[in-house]
């Protein structure tokens, strides 16, 4: 699909040449797709009209379908968990419940949701400590520089 669409792209297997188990552990395995960062937005859009036509050779018994509107929003809020074609179909599905939710919205919200999220991995106290080492470590340095200079003349 993308040759159709003069995206350029480059492919691999994502394996490492050597595996250092040595165990050969085919689940390993992952496809890689390249692209540059100016094409991304036109895959998402590709990939996203490709959904779409899927959409309408989605069986009934689909699991989404068994889905509450809270639980298909968590999946439009969440789509690095889930693949690009259960967003498109929980998507849908909200809007022929009559829930239509806006794209803009869905950004609001995972905005949102990142910045919930986020956690300092240290507290304040042992960011300031951080700090004292680091100036310590810096002034040291340009003393030592300093010495150095002094002591050779």
């Amino acid at each position: 699909m993308l040759p159709r669409h003069d995206v350029a792209f480059e492919t691999n297997s994502g394996r490492p040449a050597f595996d250092v188990t040595c165990a050969n552990h085919e689940t390993s395995t992952h496809f890689v797709v390249k692209l540059h960062p100016q094409d991304f937005e036109i895959v998402r859009g590709l990939e996203e009209a490709q959904n779409q036509q899927l959409i309408g050779q989605v069986s009934p018994d689909h699991y989404l379908f068994t889905f509450t509107d809270e639980e298909l929003i968590d999946v439009l809020l969440k789509p690095n968990e889930w693949n690009g074609f259960a967003v498109t179909l929980a998507r849908q599905i909200l809007q022929d419940r009559g829930k239509l939710i806006s794209s803009e919205a869905v950004l609001l919200l995972r905005k949102q949701r990142t910045a919930d999220r986020q956690v300092l991995a240290y507290s304040a106290s042992d960011r300031v400590h951080g700090l004292r080492i680091m100036v310590l470590g810096v002034v040291m340095v340009v003393v030592l520089v300093c010495f150095r200079i002094y002591s050779a003349t």
